[in-house]
């Protein structure tokens, strides 16, 4: 039998039902003091998730700040209170569950009139215990995609963002023969699951990369998908795009962000400088590689898990990782802090696979 990538049950690029019991999986925020004059708010938050791919929301009491309005569950870090001790003293006493284990996701910052609030992003990936709203607030179980429906404070837009990202990536390959025959494949892969995609060819020129990717832009909004193009940034609304992919090599040649707040930017990184120029510039996510070892650069010394965990633990951004991934590696990278990874051979070459049926 032939499987769906939504059967693989840490796939959430689209909505579906799983079989089995429920297992979740956790998030967490937290911000960080700092000495200006500004009061800045330092918060844990988690997020669970079901194997629906439903995430945890709770309301937040009338009588406090954003009273009413629908969080991602947590509270304030104490003075000189270890992080890790405050995101398990929170977890614990509004949800009744003890947390085991954590891994860095992401960091977020948003100023208020009267404060300044920095989320320090965080996957549990242990925990003990059932969710129960400790405190009697409301909570609900909501796929990612409904949140839309919830008012949330305007703290966690971030946050509401990064969880409309799938967990893979995929990124077209270059030895197709037309266009149609690149349609084809991308169509499938919809079919599949897969709802972001890079359009990558370097070795054509941009006439016909205008072409293709107006064609795949069609076929992507028809579908539901997001296409994001690797090239110049002023193709991206010619072509009906969803957003742009920046090379490493072009991240220099930027002063700010090259699209508006609506769309996506994305940039491959391989190092802290180049992390921190995708930080300056407002990218919605990054690629960190290469994590393994790659058929296109054989001779590449890979960065392995504890290298992107550690240039993970030292960017804010939520990052995919990139290299020799495959689809049962995005377990292991969402245990060290990756949204999940993307892939070219990993989508396109498994032939037998036909993820159009099961």
């Amino acid at each position: 039998m032939r499987k769906l990538l939504s059967e693989y049950p840490w796939v959430r690029g689209k909505a579906r039902r799983a079989s089995g019991p429920v297992t979740c999986h956790t998030i967490m925020s937290v911000s960080i003091v700092s000495t200006e004059a500004k009061n800045i708010v330092e918060v844990a938050v988690g997020l669970f998730f079901d194997t629906d791919g439903k995430v945890l929301v709770a309301q937040r009491p009338e009588h406090v700040h954003q009273g009413g309005k629908w969080e991602f569950p947590g509270g304030k870090v104490h003075a000189d209170e270890p992080i890790e001790q405050a995101l398990q003293r929170e977890l614990l006493e509004e949800l009744g569950v003890q947390t085991n284990s954590a891994s860095f996701l992401m960091r977020c910052q948003h100023e208020y009139s009267d404060c300044s609030v920095v989320l320090h992003v965080f996957r549990i990936t242990d925990y003990e215990g059932n969710v129960v709203g400790m405190e009697n607030q409301p909570v609900a179980w909501v796929y990612p995609a409904d949140l839309a429906k919830y008012e949330f404070p305007d703290a966690d837009r971030t946050i509401l963002d990064t969880l409309l990202l799938p967990d893979i990536y995929a990124i077209t390959p270059s030895d197709y023969k037309t266009v149609d025959e690149l349609c084809r494949m991308v169509s499938n892969a919809i079919e599949r699951g897969i709802s972001l995609l890079q359009f990558r060819n370097h070795s054509i020129d941009d006439a016909t990369y205008i072409q293709q990717a107006r064609a795949l832009s069609d076929l992507c909004h028809g579908k539901g998908a997001r296409l994001i193009l690797n090239r110049e940034p002023s193709m991206v609304e010619q072509c009906g795009a969803h957003g742009v992919h920046l090379a490493s090599k072009y991240l220099k040649s930027y002063t700010k962000r090259p699209l508006p707040e609506n769309y996506i930017v994305a940039a491959s990184c391989h190092n802290e400088q180049e992390l921190k120029l995708a930080s300056s510039l407002g990218a919605s996510f990054v690629l960190i590689s290469p994590v393994k070892k790659t058929a296109s650069h054989p001779h590449t010394v890979p960065i392995g898990w504890d290298g992107f965990r550690s240039l993970k633990s030292g960017s804010g951004l939520p990052a995919y990782a990139l290299g020799g991934m495959n689809l049962e590696d995005c377990a292991e990278a969402r245990c060290n802090g990756a949204v999940g990874v993307a892939m070219i051979r990993g989508v396109w070459c498994d032939q037998d696979t036909d993820l159009a049926s099961s």
